[in-house]
């Protein structure tokens, strides 16, 4: 059985893909499902459209930490390696994640998701 971080880990992969050719605001939790080759079922309880959506950039902030740091390296290197495996995660679904950033930064829900970003990071 799949741990709901994984549901929504594959859900967020799923949305990334569809992402690719359809605008972000137009998927559908149905949709995400069949990319993600899971059921309904699944997702019940643990994530919808709205938990995809806000899950995203953590599940990005989850790559920099994805990869071995060298502690010897100076604290300026090590920053930009981190900030470097954020960016290779992004790039394997460039346009999806594209098509993610439009939708964040134009709609309304979106804006939400990134003031509550702000204030959490507070």
């Amino acid at each position: 059985m799949n741990k709901p971080a994984d549901i929504v880990d594959k859900g967020i992969v799923a949305a990334l893909k569809l992402a690719e050719l359809a605008p972000w605001d137009t998927l559908t939790l149905h949709a995400i499902v069949a990319e993600a080759k899971l059921s309904l079922t699944d997702f019940h309880g643990v994530a919808d459209t709205a938990d995809i959506s806000a899950s995203v950039e953590g599940y990005f902030d989850k790559a920099m930490s994805a990869g071995p740091l060298d502690t010897e390296e100076s604290p300026r290197t090590r920053l930009f390696d981190v900030l470097m495996m954020r960016f290779e995660a992004m790039e394997e679904a460039r346009d999806g994640v594209m098509s993610f950033l439009r939708w964040r930064d134009r709609s309304l829900t979106g804006l939400q998701l990134r003031l509550r970003g702000r204030v959490e990071t507070a």
